[in-house]
Order: C-alpha cells, then sequence, then structure tokens
C-alpha cells in the first residue's frame, strides 16, 4: 500500500491498490519461462484530502473490515483490475537492479 505518498491517503480499503513484493515465475509446458510482478488497482480508488486526514486522525473507524463486508452484503461490491509487468529472463539479468528485490518497484516506464 502507498500510504502519505504523493498518491494520496486511500479513503478505505475499497480505494487501496496493492503491490505485490515478490517478483514470481510463471512457467509453461517447454520450461520456458517469465518473471511477473503482480499488482491490483482499484476501479474505485478515492483518496482524502490533508484537511480529510487530519479530521479523521484518531477518528478512523476501527471496524473498517466489517464497513467492507458489509457494503459487500449490501451489493455493493468492491473491484480491482489485475495488472502483470512481465519481464524475460534476460532482460532480468541485465535490469539495472535485482527484481527479486521486496523493496524495489519496477517503473512503469520500463516494464508494461
Amino acid at each position: 500500500m502507498h500510504h502519505f505518498f504523493g498518491r494520496g491517503t486511500p479513503k478505505s480499503v475499497r480505494h487501496v491498490n496493492g503491490y505485490s513484493r515478490y517478483t514470481y515465475e510463471l512457467a509453461k509446458e517447454d520450461r520456458s519461462f517469465v518473471y511477473p510482478k503482480v499488482y491490483f488497482i482499484s476501479d474505485q480508488h478515492k483518496v482524502l484530502t490533508n484537511d480529510e486526514v487530519d479530521k479523521l486522525a484518531g477518528e478512523y473507524p476501527k471496524d473498517i473490515v466489517a464497513i467492507l463486508h458489509r457494503a459487500i452484503e449490501a451489493g455493493n461490491l468492491p473491484f480491482w483490475k489485475l495488472n502483470l509487468q512481465v519481464m524475460s529472463p534476460e532482460d532480468a539479468e541485465h535490469y539495472r537492479w535485482n527484481i527479486f528485490g521486496m523493496a524495489k518497484v519496477l517503473p512503469h516506464a520500463d516494464i508494461h
């Protein structure tokens, strides 16, 4: 999750984008493989303003998961778009840093 970044503070659980910390290996039957990083983008993505963040400090509901469950039960479903950034083993070997590092985010300009 990206909290307190230039991207803003997500308004609730349903507004959170998710980014995998891991790089996976997807293999085919012919034993060729690629390295994907997975991320989810919320279709509802909304962020709080600085004023809203200040106002909610200390007041944020502790039952945020229960709020999400009630919304789902009411038919108000959250949606996320699944995205993959895929890199070949050859590109990974020559990339500017170790793509398996958990603290690294692969720039979208480099890997689509």
